[in-house]
């Protein structure tokens, strides 16, 4: 199923768009890279297939996010929706471009032989943490949480929540089939074999989902590949009760999820705050998962972390970060230091406008110089252009680097 090719154009409500390349395709849309004639910046246009029911997924998605928006409680944490239109019969939705998601993201390490690092970890489950509780906060449950539905932003430098075509507000009762196989939740199951007359599947369903994300983040591996894994009931411990009992999922938990051999007693630490936060998520009885807005009080995002080099070079940003550019000598010396930062940012402006330029004058970012331009794509063809390059002598070094980090002062 292919509805566009390349170079095609659409016409927009504001502008014509001209189609880039396939980004994506599932069971009900394609995505492609899209540009409008008179802006630089490059969009995502989501195609839904002529079926109704894709054609109400659709307008669901498009009427959540909007009413999301204007109420202002999900912050930068939802993809942004920036037209709806139809074309030739089709359905289509024009968004901000996003990059990879939290699935090719896990393929990326996993081809390094590497895993996710703790402020990785930490990172990531916070910001699906955020997107959750602003979206429980207004009633509205995700229902299909899982690494797929889950997409970094390079120009917020943080993960978005995608695809709400099975999301519903808490007040429904009509709503169809929720959650993925590997995602879904004991009373998800219950709710999709039998279909009583009310559902009480709740905002408990995206934090079990959360806490499978969690588990395949450390673990590279699905906490429950197959769906015979998961019962429609309450398993025997929990039927069974007292204060003892262990629900047979958080105890595969404790089973499944233990420390690499090469931690240290710090790094092992770490590992057990991740674990006990995921634990608080897996439970067969809804009840007892800890919510998304009490979780992001978990002392596990209170750890003080710092990104490793190859964290930086993963993840594109606005920011780029010169290692090797400049060192203690240059700085202390007043007058080079104008002619050499100066040196620096004209050179760093042939690749689009800087919004933000910083050479820290000590440790630990002395030596480093920090970048902010508008857009990723600028950020990212400077990061490519400037690696390797000799510039005063020095041979630099590129890396990207995390708006929050920035915003914090917090130069590494």
């Amino acid at each position: 199923m292919v509805m566009l090719k390349h170079g095609d154009r659409v016409p927009g409500r504001g502008s014509m768009l001209r189609v880039g390349t396939l980004v994506g395709q599932g069971r009900c849309c394609e995505v492609y890279r899209v540009k409008q004639d008179d802006v630089k910046e490059e969009f995502a246009l989501k195609i839904y297939k002529k079926e109704s029911n894709y054609a109400a997924a659709c307008r669901r998605e498009t009427s959540l996010l909007e009413m999301l928006k204007a109420r202002g409680n999900i912050g930068g944490h939802l993809v942004e929706t920036l037209d709806q239109f139809q074309y030739k019969g089709h359905e289509m939705i024009l968004q901000e471009l996003l990059d990879c998601t939290l699935r090719e993201l896990m393929l990326k390490v996993q081809a390094l032989d590497s895993t996710f690092s703790f402020f990785l970890l930490q990172k990531f489950t916070q910001d699906i943490l955020v997107s959750l509780s602003g979206l429980h906060l207004d009633g509205f449950i995700h229902a299909d949480l899982k690494p797929a539905n889950i997409q970094w932003s390079p120009k917020d430098s943080c993960l978005k929540l995608i695809d709400f075509g099975l999301s519903f507000h808490k007040a429904d009762q009509n709503i169809g089939t929720v959650q993925s196989p590997a995602y879904q939740s004991p009373e998800s199951k219950f709710w999709n074999e039998v279909h009583p007359e009310t559902t009480n599947c709740n905002t408990a369903i995206d934090m079990w989902g959360m806490g499978c994300v969690m588990a395949e983040m450390y673990s590279s591996e699905k906490l429950f590949p197959h769906s015979a894994a998961i019962s429609s009931n309450k398993c025997d411990a929990c039927q069974a009760g007292g204060s003892q009992a262990l629900c047979m999922y958080s105890k595969k938990v404790q089973e499944d999820l233990l420390p690499r051999a090469t931690f240290d007693n710090t790094t092992r630490s770490h590992f057990l705050q991740y674990k006990d936060l995921l634990l608080k998520f897996i439970h067969c009885d809804a009840e007892k998962r800890t919510e998304a807005h009490s979780a992001l009080n978990h002392p596990f995002f209170s750890l003080k972390l710092e990104p490793s080099f190859h964290d930086l070079i993963l993840l594109p940003t606005c920011i780029l970060r010169l290692l090797n550019a400049v060192d203690e000598k240059d700085v202390q010396l007043a007058d080079e230091f104008l002619d050499l930062s100066a040196d620096i940012r004209q050179e760093c402006s042939r690749f689009g406008p800087i919004h933000q330029f910083i050479i820290p004058d000590r440790h630990p970012g002395l030596g480093k110089v920090y970048i902010h331009y508008k857009l990723a794509k600028q950020c990212a063809q400077a990061f490519q252009s400037l690696n390797g390059r000799t510039f005063n002598g020095h041979t630099i070094i590129t890396t990207y680097y995390p708006h929050h980090l920035m915003e914090m002062g917090q130069f590494y």
